[in-house]
């Protein structure tokens, strides 16, 4: 019985753990709602600094009795004035919580007015990236940081917003867009309205120095907004084109009209680790991964996700369900998309990268899909707003009478893809004998039947053709040859499931280097001659292919070969250093950069690698130059160029590697302190992430992570936080207890809080 007792108190003791860990970033089922808000009219002045003044008026009524307060969530805000129904009351903070004390009971049915005015610098809930823009999130328990209000999906208002913000910024926000005035010099004021009732959670609002583009034909108003004019597509037509189009089938999937009128996309370079890419009137476009399943997503969530929402974030299979469903009537492949640079936890059940495998599952489960298909015109008109997994069964149940109680359990997707075969293929030539043995093999997967191959001779004046088999893991098949063969050519029709690797004699890959009209052809041959850079006369016959080839990806491969042919020997440098020039294809600047390295401790060398590294357009070739670079200076040398590089404005995308570099050739401590200056906040994310993740790796001392902590901890990006923690590792216990208990209160991002507790 004790046994007993023990078991159920540590069960209990879990799940209240567990309740608190969930209170702190997801919303409660069945909150306290003795207000119902109808209406928000607000008036915000935001500026650069995120900071936030607020004029704002509820206007509703009471659904209990004997109602004498409310309380809001406000986090860290300072209220000025409360005043409800044109009297000011008595009101007081406590903790996150703004509590409004009436001068009487209110009872069900009263309306009311409730103004505040307020000032908040949130520290979660508004993000600002690299480029300036300024945004709010759309993750849980993110809108008190900004607004005070019930912040809760079941709440949700008609609104008129009015942003006051700098006169230089564009503002896109959730609604239709009424107007823009002049405030003062400073400031400008752009209107917003939704006379829909929109979700405290999907409400939005994004501000920068946009280049706008907005087309107006049809119903609906779409705005595009870029961070900068280089960073628009030259699409953009097809992109509202497309927006136009999934608007358009939307409504008739779900037989409801879009309800906003105006469509807002913002196109970001950095989302900032944003899960949720979807408000109210807004979609967040991450311009780095393919446009078109973001914008499909994002308009599906309009309906999925904005008119239809889960209340829990940790309870998502109702919403992902549907999403999934029109996910796959829409057309939509979020397979292609690139998987964010750390890994997610917490908030990822609704990463567009998860759509696959709800879409999957209704794939593979069709008399789901079929249920659905009979339900969803009545969806909308059934659903309250808010609705659950159990809601939602249950209106399956009513409609199909089919029982779909069971959560989904999900496996991913698993792409089966057709067998490849690759075989090297070693001609041996007997010249004496006029006959070539050709060697097949393999060391993976090998073919069991008879497979064909199409062979070419050619001689000084013909060409004659031939078939040969080969099967199994190796075979090997004889031939005569003319004697006047120059070169042999293989392929096999109608298969594009095996590849032959071809090894030929010195000979044949001269004539195919010189004589080959396909660029394919003179590639593989510069290629296949690395296997004869002892031979005295493939220098010449490279240099005298350089000079008529035209082909950057063939070109690039010769100085490949005539890089190991003259391994680094004196007066060969210029022959690459010509080719290095940024007036050159980018195939070519790669590949003399990197011939470049032979040639140790030779200033004229040196000085070029310098210069490339600096003016070339090209990221990858910067990459070859500096480690070239490294490879021909010693560590001190390469310290001082690294130190006058790194503050280069155009190689700023390139720091980490060569501090990275710097630091493999053992120069650890000046490479990290070099690296301090980078994980600065005025540095772009990747530059920050990459160099502390450089630090992590070179810098174990507690001392350097005791010094560095406080402004990494309190860094707004929450990569960055979740990213030091990593550090932890090298605290002691009592430091690592000190670090909790004094970040973790100030701590709103549920994935740093779960790897800080």
């Amino acid at each position: 019985m004790v046994r007993i007792l023990l078991v159920k108190t540590i069960i209990l003791l879990l799940s209240i753990s567990t309740l608190q860990a969930q209170e702190q970033w997801d919303y409660p089922a069945f909150p306290d709602r003795d207000f119902e808000f109808e209406h928000l009219d607000a008036e915000i002045r935001i500026d650069q600094e995120q900071i936030i003044e607020g004029d704002i008026t509820y206007s509703g009524q009471f659904l209990a009795n004997s109602v004498d307060s409310i309380s809001l969530d406000a986090v860290r805000m300072q209220v000025e004035d409360v005043i409800v129904n044109d009297r000011t009351v008595d009101y007081e903070m406590r903790g996150d919580y703004l509590n409004i004390i009436f001068h009487e009971p209110f009872s069900s049915g009263d309306s009311a007015e409730i103004q505040i005015k307020y000032r908040a610098q949130p520290m979660f809930g508004i993000h600002q990236n690299y480029n300036g823009t300024v945004w709010t999130s759309l993750l849980p328990r993110s809108t008190r940081h900004w607004l005070p209000v019930m912040d809760h999906p079941r709440s949700q208002f008609t609104v008129d917003l009015s942003i006051i913000h700098p006169s230089a910024k564009q503002v896109a926000a959730t609604g239709e867009q009424i107007e823009n005035e002049v405030v003062s010099v400073d400031e400008e004021m752009t209107r917003f309205r939704s006379r829909y009732p929109v979700p405290v959670t999907a409400l939005f609002f994004g501000m920068n120095e946009f280049e706008t583009v907005t087309n107006s034909d049809g119903d609906n108003h779409l705005h595009a907004y870029f961070e900068s004019e280089s960073s628009m597509p030259e699409d953009v037509d097809e992109l509202f084109s497309l927006a136009d189009e999934t608007l358009r089938e939307m409504e008739t999937q779900t037989g409801v009209d879009y309800p906003h009128r105006d469509l807002h996309i913002l196109f970001l370079d950095d989302l900032m680790w944003e899960t949720e890419q979807s408000g109210a009137g807004a979609i967040l476009v991450d311009q780095n991964k393919p446009l078109e399943p973001q914008i499909k997503y994002g308009i599906l969530s309009q309906w999925m996700g904005v008119l239809i929402r889960q209340q829990q974030w940790s309870e998502p299979e109702m919403l992902q369900t549907m999403r999934g469903f029109f996910a796959n009537r829409l057309d939509i492949s979020p397979e292609d998309l690139e998987p964010i640079l750390i890994a997610e936890a917490g908030y990822d059940a609704l990463l567009m990268q998860n759509l696959e495998q709800w879409s999957y599952y209704l794939e593979n489960h069709p008399e789901l899909d079929t249920a659905i298909s009979q339900t969803v015109s009545d969806l909308f008109d059934y659903s309250p707003g808010v609705m659950d997994w159990e809601q939602f069964v249950r209106l399956l149940y009513d409609h199909t009478g089919q029982p779909f109680f069971e959560r989904p359990e999900f496996v991913q997707p698993v792409v089966e893809e057709d067998p490849h075969y690759t075989y090297r293929v070693d001609m041996q030539w007997d010249e004496d004998e006029n006959s070539v043995r050709f060697i097949f093999e393999t060391d993976g997967d090998y073919i069991e039947e008879l497979v064909t191959v199409r062979v070419e001779e050619v001689t000084l004046n013909d060409r004659n053709e031939r078939e040969l088999t080969f099967t199994g893991a190796r075979d090997e098949v004889e031939m005569s040859v003319s004697s006047g063969v120059e070169n042999i050519i293989l392929w096999i029709d109608e298969r594009d499931d095996i590849t032959l690797e071809e090894q030929k004699p010195f000979m044949f890959w001269i004539h195919q280097i010189k004589n080959a009209d396909e660029p394919e052809a003179r590639k593989a041959a510069a290629d296949g001659l690395l296997d004869y850079t002892e031979n005295p006369d493939l220098q010449l016959a490279l240099r005298d292919v350089l000079n008529v080839e035209t082909t950057p990806a063939v070109y690039a491969s010769i100085l490949n070969t005539l890089a190991y042919v003259t391994d680094g020997a004196s007066g060969t440098d210029e022959i690459f250093m010509e080719r290095s020039n940024t007036n050159q294809h980018k195939d070519i600047q790669k590949a003399a950069a990197d011939a470049l390295s032979n040639y140790v401790g030779n200033s004229r060398v040196i000085s070029n690698l310098r210069s490339l590294i600096t003016n070339t357009d090209y990221e990858e070739v910067r990459v070859v130059a500096i480690k070239s670079l490294a490879e021909v200076v010693d560590p001190d040398a390469f310290e001082n160029i690294v130190e006058s590089l790194m503050v280069q404005e155009p190689i700023l995308d390139s720091v980490p590697l060569l501090l990275r570099t710097l630091a493999e050739k053992g120069k650890e401590e000046s490479a990290v302190r070099f690296s301090e200056t980078f994980i600065s906040r005025e540095f772009p994310f990747t530059t920050r992430y990459r160099v502390l993740d450089l630090m992590l790796e070179y810098d174990r001392s507690s001392s350097g992570w005791e010094n560095r902590l406080e402004d990494l901890l309190n860094d707004p990006d929450p990569r960055i936080r979740y990213k030091t923690l990593d550090a932890m590792e090298y605290l002691s216990d009592s430091a690592k207890e000190s670090v909790t208990e004094g970040y973790l209160y100030e701590e709103f991002d549920q994935r740093v809080r779960s790897r800080m507790e």
